[in-house]
C-alpha cells in the first residue's frame, strides 16, 4: 500500500452518534431495507469497475452505472417528501454492510497475510468472525528483543492469549521490518527524517489499511497496542491520526519529548506503569489529562513483561470505548507539515513547523455548538480551514453562525451535497461511516466578511 493509501484511509470521515432526532429514521424499515440493498449492488459493481482488467472494463462499467442509476432512482422516489440526508439514522442504514468481504473461517490462530500491491501483515482471525458483521480490532506492535521484531505467533501468546475477552477481536499485527527503528524522534526537516516516518507510518497504518481490504473491520472499535521501542511512535502516529483509534494502549510508555499533543484531546489512552517506566507514565498521562476531555488511564502492570498477567485488565480497560468522530470540541495541533486533520476539521494554508517559533505553531480549535448553530474557531498561523459537516454537528436546515477569532460572521445556510457524492466518498476511503454531507471552507484572515459556503450538487 502506498503512502497515499495511507493517507486516503487516514481521511476516515464521520460516523454521526448523537443521541436525539438524529436516532430515529424518517424512512419505512422497508424503504431502507430497498436502499441498502441497492447501495451494496453499486458498491459492488463499483469495486469490479475499478478492478477489471482492460477486456471486461467497458462492461464492468455499465453494470455500475446501471447499480447506479437503479439506487439513485429508488433514493429519489423514497426521498422524496423526506429528507433522509439530514437523518443520521438513515444514512447509516442506508450504508450499513455496503461494502462486500471475501467469507473467511476464523482459526483463532495468528497467520501471515500478504495481497498483490499491499502491505503484508499477519492476521488473528477469531472463530466467531463474520464477513458481514462489522469486527472490533486490535492492532498490535510486537515487542523487540533487543535485536529483531518478535514473532506475531510469539507475541500474541505472551500479550493477547490469556485473555478470554480477546477471543471476539480481530488481531491485526503489522509486518516490521527489524531494520525499522519506530521511537526515536527524527528530524523532519532532512529528507532522512522525513524517509523514517514515511516507512514507520506504510508499515503500520498500510498494514492496518491493507486489512481493512480484506476484514470487516470496526472502525469505530479499532484500538493500538504498543510495547517496548514502539509507544512513543504510538502518540507520534496518534497526533498524525488522531481520529483513527477508538483507544492506545501504552505497555511500556516512553518519554516523548516535546510532542505536542493537543490534537490527543479527549482520546482514551491506557499507560502500564512499572518502577521502570513510572516517571515517564505519570509525565505523560499527566499532560494528556490536562486536555480538553482527558481520558488517560494508569494502570500498575502484573507480573513481567509484556504483562500477560495484565491481559484481563487491559481488555476490561477497552471494553466499552467507542470512538466519538463527531465530538464537539476539536484540536488540531499539527506535528507534521503533511497531517493537519482531525476528526471533522482540517487545516488548509498554514506556516511550516520549521518557519516559525513554538509560541507561534500552527493551531486550530474548533467548536459546534447546535443548541445555538454556531461553529467556533480559534486559529493561529493558519489562514483557512475546512469543516466537513452534518446534521450531527449542526442542523444544517438553518442557518449556521460562524464565530472566527471571536468575531461572528453573518449567519448562512451551509447546503448539504449529493447522496452521489457521498457514496463516491465513502467508497474511495472504503469506510461507511465516512458521511459527511456538506462542508465549509473557512477564510481565516478575513474576519469581517461573511463566510461563503462551498456549494454541493444538491441536496439529493
Amino acid at each position: 500500500m502506498r503512502l497515499s493509501a495511507v493517507l486516503l484511509l487516514s481521511s476516515c470521515l464521520l460516523a454521526p452518534q448523537v443521541a436525539r432526532a438524529q436516532d430515529t429514521t424518517v424512512l419505512a424499515k422497508a424503504d431502507l431495507d430497498s436502499l441498502r440493498a441497492k447501495m451494496q449492488e453499486w458498491m459492488k459493481t463499483r469495486a469490479q469497475a475499478r478492478d477489471a482488467d482492460d477486456s471486461r472494463k467497458e462492461g464492468a462499467r455499465k453494470k455500475e452505472e446501471a447499480a447506479r442509476e437503479k439506487f439513485m432512482k429508488d433514493w429519489d422516489t423514497k426521498t422524496a417528501k423526506k429528507n433522509a440526508l439530514a437523518s443520521a439514522a438513515d444514512l447509516r442504514a442506508v450504508f450499513a454492510g455496503c461494502f462486500e468481504y471475501e467469507r473467511v473461517t476464523g482459526t483463532g490462530d495468528v497467520r501471515p497475510h500478504k495481497a498483490k500491491n499491499m502491505v503484508p501483515y499477519d492476521a488473528l482471525v477469531p472463530k466467531k468472525y463474520k464477513s458481514d458483521v462489522p469486527t472490533p480490532t486490535l492492532v498490535v506492535l510486537r515487542g523487540h528483543d533487543g535485536k529483531v521484531w518478535m514473532p506475531a505467533t510469539e507475541w500474541h501468546a505472551a500479550t493477547w492469549k490469556a485473555a478470554a475477552d480477546a477471543a471476539d477481536y480481530l488481531v491485526v499485527m503489522p509486518s516490521l521490518d527489524n531494520s525499522l527503528d519506530f521511537d526515536p524522534a527524527v528530524d523532519l526537516g532532512k529528507p532522512e527524517g522525513e524517509a523514517a516516518t514515511g516507512a514507520r507510518n506504510l508499515a503500520v497504518v498500510g498494514g492496518i489499511g491493507a486489512a481493512n481490504q480484506s476484514f470487516n473491520i470496526d472502525r469505530d472499535r479499532l484500538y493500538l497496542d504498543c510495547a517496548k521501542g514502539t509507544c512513543a511512535f504510538a502518540v507520534r502516529v496518534a497526533t498524525y491520526f488522531p481520529n483513527l483509534f477508538a483507544g492506545i494502549v501504552l505497555r511500556h510508555p516512553s518519554d516523548v519529548g516535546d510532542v505536542r499533543l493537543d490534537s490527543l484531546a479527549g482520546l482514551p489512552v491506557l499507560l502500564l506503569r512499572t518502577d521502570e517506566t513510572k516517571a515517564a507514565a505519570d509525565k505523560l498521562a499527566e499532560a494528556l489529562n490536562k486536555l480538553p476531555g482527558g481520558a488517560a488511564t494508569v494502570l500498575d502492570a502484573k507480573g513481567t513483561y509484556p504483562y500477560a498477567e495484565s491481559a484481563a485488565d487491559i481488555a476490561g480497560w477497552i471494553k466499552g470505548k467507542v470512538r466519538n468522530l463527531v465530538r464537539p470540541h476539536v484540536i488540531v495541533a499539527n506535528t507534521h507539515d503533511r497531517f493537519r486533520k482531525a476528526y471533522w476539521v482540517q487545516m488548509g494554508l498554514a506556516e511550516r513547523l520549521a518557519d516559525v517559533s513554538a509560541e507561534n505553531l500552527p493551531l486550530l480549535e474548533v467548536k459546534a455548538d447546535r443548541a445555538t448553530n454556531t461553529i467556533t474557531i480559534t486559529s493561529k498561523s493558519v489562514s483557512d480551514c475546512r469543516l466537513m459537516l452534518n446534521d450531527a454537528l449542526v442542523d444544517l436546515e438553518k442557518d449556521v453562525t460562524l464565530v472566527v477569532n471571536g468575531k461572528a460572521r453573518k449567519s448562512a445556510r451551509i447546503p448539504r451535497d449529493s447522496i452521489k457524492r457521498l457514496a463516491e466518498t465513502v467508497f474511495q476511503v472504503r469506510d461507511n461511516t465516512a458521511l459527511f454531507t456538506a462542508e465549509q471552507i473557512v477564510d481565516l484572515k478575513d474576519t469581517e466578511a461573511p463566510a461563503g459556503a462551498k456549494s454541493g450538487a444538491g441536496a439529493k
